[in-house]
């Protein structure tokens, strides 16, 4: 079986066209940043210490974050609507790139390091097997 150049050639010409047609506009999109989420399953009856003792933990690193241009936000989402087994409380952050990322975790896990009974006191409210 021969192959007709002419065809081919048309054939190549038009799959980069489409090509190009799907992937420009994708290119032509700004970047607007990431968002990080950690889930977390609160025992019902520790719902607002949980979340007490997160605003004391997030707020101090958050803040300078934030303010340094670090993140673009963060914050804590609690579920009103709860479904048996499922998280209901979540702790995010906005980061405009992978750089702030890093420097944002680093900052976390110092965080955690430098509250080890603030730490012990969030983990005994949640299910760590259920932590995302």
């Amino acid at each position: 079986m021969e192959c007709d150049s002419g065809m081919y050639l048309r054939n190549l010409r038009l799959s980069a066209v489409c090509l190009l047609a799907v992937t420009l506009p994708a290119l032509a999109q700004d970047n607007t940043g990431y968002t990080s989420v950690a889930l977390f399953k609160v025992k019902p009856d520790a719902t607002m210490g949980f979340v007490e003792n997160m605003k004391k933990f997030i707020t101090p690193f958050g803040s300078k974050l934030l303010k340094d241009g670090s993140i673009q936000g963060y914050g804590l989402n609690v579920d009103i609507f709860h479904q048996p087994g499922a998280t209901n409380v979540a702790m995010w952050m906005d980061v405009p790139n992978f750089a702030a990322f890093g420097k944002a975790q680093e900052a976390l896990h110092a965080a955690m390091q430098a509250s080890p009974g603030l730490m012990s006191a969030i983990w005994a409210a949640t299910d760590p097997a259920v932590h995302a």
